[in-house]
């Protein structure tokens, strides 16, 4: 059997010198395979007492009966918030528990996160950027996967134990016109005046290329809760495919 290490199978979006905008982070992650557990009860309720911080659930480890058939909860990712747990964590390794390195999509820091826009539940691109280039950006395998082999009881067979196998992907990435450095200092910007609600470009006056661009309010493209701010995309109003608003005013002539 074999378990993808990473969130979304998919390519890079870059800014115009080949740099990434999506802040992907590959951190160490405690992966349990609830159907491996010797104990799936006594482990929750071990977990769940010696580390609350982990916030697991009891649906998401043990076992349902369904009409005399026990359905296992699916593969769980489980983010270790600190050194202080991951250390402690190491100490509880067991049968069906291992923590190995996950590669999130986004980070805490990407940038231009109004054009990039987000993923859905099964990782396929909804919004901006993710969803104008789904079938460019998606692939059908991992770069990385966790593998084991186990016996019809649900145990590691002897020797086998669980290694990572690298895979070598040929993934297509999305290079944009956008310069990292110049959007990280928009954003900045941004934050140190406050701007709650609105918008900022930088053209290149000479090609008329996009060079950065942000918007305000904003959200968080790893946690489909938090994705208000991108309904709000104050971007997306003059170039996005939802809105199409006249610029106003812009330009009044002055006589005397």
């Amino acid at each position: 059997d074999i378990f993808p290490l990473e969130e979304a199978s998919r390519g890079d979006i870059l800014d115009r010198n080949g740099k990434s905008l999506l802040d992907a982070q590959i951190q160490p992650t405690l992966i349990i395979l609830p159907k491996l557990l010797d104990d799936p009860e006594g482990f929750y309720q071990q977990f769940s007492r010696n580390f609350p911080q982990l916030s697991l659930l009891h649906q998401e480890i043990v076992p349902q009966n369904k009409n005399g058939t026990l359905v296992y909860p699916p593969t769980l990712v489980v983010p270790i918030p600190d050194t202080t747990t991951l250390h402690a964590l190491q100490k509880e390794i067991k049968q069906g528990v291992v923590i190995a390195p996950y590669r999130q999509r986004y980070g805490d820091n990407p940038l231009a996160i109004h054009l990039l826009g987000y993923l859905d539940s099964e990782k396929k691109g909804v919004k901006g950027l993710e969803k104008l280039f789904d079938h460019y950006l998606a692939d059908d395998h991992a770069a990385t996967y966790l593998a084991y082999m186990s016996d019809a009881q649900r145990h590691i067979i002897a020797g086998s134990g669980m290694r990572i196998i690298d895979q070598k992907t040929e993934r297509c990435d999305v290079v944009l016109s956008i310069d990292q450095s110049l959007q990280q200092k928009l954003e900045e910007l941004m934050n140190t005046f406050h701007i709650t609600r609105g918008a900022a470009v930088i053209l290149d006056t000479h090609t008329g290329q996009i060079l950065a661009a942000c918007s305000r309010p904003v959200y968080t493209p790893k946690d489909l809760a938090q994705t208000y701010g991108y309904q709000d995309n104050q971007l997306e109003r003059v170039m996005g495919e939802d809105y199409r608003y006249y610029p106003g005013s812009i330009f009044k002539l002055c006589t005397a």
